[in-house]
């Protein structure tokens, strides 16, 4: 018999595409308002918001959007290989033209996009249409404030693709529309990207270890497992945001109040970034590496590295995100069993623990000349006919609070090991300290200077402190608003 389960909020992979409307490429369509200022220092093109296609403020219906259906547009995709499977690809490509049948797709598999590539096309006249935030090198706060990328509250109002009476904003669970600048909303959430430590099941079977729920148990476990001469924890130092995401930032939000203090990072609020919870929990790294918990050629392993690590059972646990599995894919042994679960540093049982998770945004560039077709293709990704799709074949389900019934037969135990995480924690969205640039940067890079020896505690934290008040006070950095 099919087991079925229903969730509101899940986790997903990793994803990044980038369309243009090939029958437009280098000149202006007279759909879209464009207006070009002078360029600023750093040597980009200002431009001014675009207002949104008038055919989308005549749209207030499900029938005036599925109209769309029948008409003529044509997209290029860049897709990337990675974490999205190509066959999910295929499936989304597939299902978005049985819809509409006299749309033309063209599509071209990438290993990766090239920044400068993009950065180019943003100057001329080959502009893209969609960006799935974070595009490489790009950072949010440059596409908001250079006028970028276009307002797309109307379509997040617009009526659901699938879920009758529903608008798409009304599909998302709330905490999820992180992305505003100056109070307006540039993105249209479809997916969550969430940290936390991986386990090999049998190995734990084996010696009668038990998934840890609190700091005391991780530490307990610890050291059985290298009591048993094995490594803990497969760790990477050559990847420096991971240390904060995986392990720091789930410590401090434990340590100092969840989801506010990561929402005060967020905002720049004074000592967020350097107060006595981040000493703490930058130095319960440093204590468990000096207990010998992480591999011992922690600052030289990159972050695949470690993961192919792991599956060779060099580690009883890894450090990674609920991607783990899509992009391991093609190397993990047949009949390998590892489970998610929410990293374990809260302080006691009863916490719902913590796991931090970004969304991934779909956003539209300003002048593309397809920016009402980008919006139908955005609003199919976001239906709950491909949730079910991404769930069953990719492993987990995208962002939305649309009750789908789900085939668990279809489903990896994996991917249902971060449904249960998830369901089971406080899942808390991080807006992203990341939109701060060389100031995120140099806070993790310097974690990274405290695991090596090469930096303390205390010079990392001050300096932390005064970079933030020197962004915060600087009117050229746009910022983000968290809430």
């Amino acid at each position: 018999m099919k087991k079925l389960i229903s969730i509101v909020c899940a986790v997903v992979i990793v994803l990044t595409l980038v369309a243009c409307d090939n029958t437009n490429a280098g000149s202006q369509n007279s759909d879209s308002t464009t207006a070009t200022q002078p360029t600023d220092n750093s040597g980009s093109t200002t431009v001014a918001p675009a207002a949104i296609h008038e055919k989308v403020e005549d749209m207030k219906t499900a029938a005036d959007w599925d109209a769309l259906k029948t008409e003529t547009h044509t997209l290029t995709l860049d897709m990337i290989k990675g974490y999205f499977s190509e066959e999910v690809w295929r499936d989304l490509i597939d299902g978005f033209k049985a819809d509409h049948p006299n749309w033309t797709i063209e599509e071209k598999m990438t290993d990766k996009l090239d920044p400068t590539t993009i950065q180019a096309r943003l100057l001329g006249g080959d502009k893209p249409t969609f960006a799935e935030f974070k595009t490489p090198d790009l950072p949010l706060t440059t596409l908001y404030s250079s006028g970028q990328l276009l307002p797309m509250a109307q379509l997040l109002d617009a009526p659901s693709y699938d879920s009758a009476g529903k608008t798409i904003r009304q599909t998302l669970p709330s905490g999820v529309d992180t992305y505003k600048y100056q109070g307006i909303e540039y993105g249209v959430p479809y997916r969550y990207g969430a940290n936390g430590f991986w386990y090999n099941v049998q190995m734990f079977e084996d010696h009668g270890w038990q998934e840890p729920k609190t700091w005391d148990d991780l530490l307990k476990l610890c050291q059985d497992i290298k009591n048993a001469g094995i490594t803990p924890i497969m760790f990477t130092g050559t990847f420096a945001p991971y240390p904060f995401t995986m392990f720091v930032g789930p410590r401090m939000a434990s340590l100092g109040g969840g989801r506010q203090f990561m929402l005060d990072m967020c905002n720049l609020v004074d000592g967020s970034w350097s107060g006595a919870v981040n000493k703490q929990a930058i130095e319960d790294l440093v204590s468990m590496r000096d207990k010998g918990y992480f591999t011992n050629e922690v600052l030289g392993t990159d972050y695949l590295l470690a993961q192919q690590m792991f599956f060779e059972g060099r580690a009883a646990m890894v450090l990674s995100g609920t991607w783990l599995e899509g992009e391991m894919k093609d190397s993990i042994p047949e009949g390998f069993r590892f489970n998610f679960m929410v990293p374990p540093v809260r302080q006691n049982s009863t916490d719902p623990g913590m796991l931090l998770a970004t969304t991934m945004d779909w956003m539209l560039y300003n002048g593309s000349g397809q920016e009402v077709a980008g919006m139908e293709f955005i609003r199919y990704i976001v239906s709950a006919k491909f949730e079910k799709i991404y769930a069953e074949k990719q492993g987990v389900p995208t962002v939305t609070n649309v009750d789908i019934q789900f085939d668990t037969d279809k489903m990896s135990p994996a991917a249902l090991s971060i449904i249960n995480a998830v369901t089971a924690s406080d899942t808390v969205m991080m807006p992203g300290p990341s939109a701060y640039g060389d100031l995120y940067n140099n806070y993790c890079n310097g974690i990274i200077g405290v695991l090596a020896g090469n930096e303390t505690v205390d010079n990392l934290l001050s300096k932390t402190e005064a970079a933030m008040q020197e962004v915060k006070k600087d009117d050229s950095i746009a910022k983000i608003e968290a809430y």
